[in-house]
């Protein structure tokens, strides 16, 4: 913003004398776009005027008493106000005292016009063109993301092919940037279900752990079709064992910054990286099979998560192939579980494992597949934004209809013909 398209300029001028109230009124009579205030400067009355008028710009004369005082005094309660010194003689020293205060400029000529004037428009220009920047950078300061843990209890429940999916569909459905952190050190299998040929893993991020950005871990990660962006576990078993909980968590500390979801795929096997992931999780969506040896193994999780303070609504039961033949009943495992099921996978015999031979997650099956469906609809529950709200303005709206419908059925059939 140039300071020749300022439309209004609001003035305060502090003078305990009519020297500087003079001048700068016959400076400023032939500028009707700057509107003057005066006002004494000393004993407080300076800074009670400038908190009631709100100036875009404040001058204080040179010859004030403690006018350095006054200038700090000035910064402090309105920072946003430029303040500008005047002097009618040269005054260095005092000068740049009342520049250590918080004086944006001082002046020592009171017949120069332009460039009082000049100086006033250029220094409120740049005020206002610091405010935007400020006010744009707290806008853009994008909220962190919201980290999501995939726990499977007994090994074999399939939480790899959930994580898989559920970020498939979330980045499909949401548009949002999704980000898969393989924590399985030890085993990581989400390359190979992704089918992803990619050499750099989460070990090649650990030599740079001091200056880590996510420059540096974007060009580790792999990307997908789908668009997710994948960090993948070792692939060395030995070098494997150097990844801690330190360093995970400082790499979820950049992601976290970066992205929109983070979700993470942990073993069974509960170790320093996958806790430190369990911790930091805003969710922890918990994997469990309808079989006894996989509802005892996440029971005890669900002990252990509340001995670690894990709030109950941090816990999101998700029950995989669901109505597979000899399972156990929802209604014992809710009992079981003293936990309500948030979510079914549907078991439909060899198609997941059919789907995790070829790295195709069954998210992109746009078709109504069983597990395709179910994967969006975790998506919509994972997504905590415009999307999960519309769909339970729909829900309800869906509910208000139908009981509407009922009650009005429910009046027709008691109506008696005469």
């Amino acid at each position: 913003m140039s300071e020749h398209t300022l439309t209004s300029l609001k003035c305060l001028l502090l003078d305990d004398s009519v020297i500087y109230a003079e001048a700068v009124s016959r400076m400023l009579a032939n500028e009707p776009s700057i509107e003057l205030h005066s006002a004494h400067a000393g004993f407080g009355d300076g800074v009670r005027a400038a908190r009631k008028l709100h100036p875009d710009v404040v001058l204080v004369g040179g010859d004030t008493p403690d006018v350095a005082s006054i200038v700090e005094a000035l910064d402090t309660a309105l920072p946003e106000a430029p303040v500008i010194v005047l002097f009618t003689s040269e005054e260095p020293e005092l000068g740049r005292e009342c520049v250590l205060a918080g004086a944006q400029l001082c002046l020592y000529r009171l017949d120069d016009q332009e460039e009082l004037i000049a100086s006033m428009r250029r220094l409120v220009a740049r005020e206002r063109r610091r405010r935007q920047q400020v006010l744009a950078t707290a806008t853009s300061e994008k909220k962190p993301a919201r980290v999501i843990a995939f726990h499977g209890a007994k090994g074999g429940s399939g939480t790899t092919t959930i994580t898989i999916n559920a970020a498939v569909a979330l980045a499909t459905l949401s548009k949002k940037r999704v980000i898969v952190i393989d924590a399985s050190v030890q085993s990581g299998d989400v390359g190979v279900l992704l089918d992803i040929d990619h050499a750099a893993t989460m070990i090649d991020l650990l030599p740079h752990m001091k200056d880590l950005d996510y420059d540096l871990i974007r060009d580790v990660m792999a990307t997908h079709e789908s668009g997710v962006q994948v960090l993948l576990a070792p692939t060395d078993l030995e070098r494997a064992e150097l990844v801690t909980n330190e360093h995970f968590s400082k790499i979820l500390g950049v992601l976290r910054k970066n992205a929109d979801y983070v979700l993470i795929d942990t073993p069974p096997v509960l170790d320093t990286v996958s806790m430190t992931a369990l911790d930091a999780a805003d969710q922890v969506v918990l994997v469990a099979t309808p079989e006894v040896p996989a509802l005892r193994n996440t029971a005890r999780f669900m002990q252990l998560a509340a001995k670690l303070g894990y709030p109950s609504e941090k816990l999101f039961l998700l029950l995989n192939r669901a109505g597979s033949k000899g399972a156990v009943r929802n209604e014992d495992i809710k009992t079981h579980l003293k936990h309500e099921i948030g979510l079914q996978i549907p078991s439909v015999g060899s198609s997941l494992v059919q789907a995790g031979n070829k790295g195709v997650p069954v998210a992109l099956n746009r078709k109504r597949f069983g597990p395709a469906k179910a994967f969006r609809q975790l998506a919509v529950i994972l997504d905590s934004g415009e999307r999960a709200a519309k769909q339970k303005q729909r829900d309800r709206k869906a509910g208000w209809l139908k009981l509407s419908r009922s009650s009005a059925k429910s009046k027709a059939d008691n109506v008696v013909v005469g």
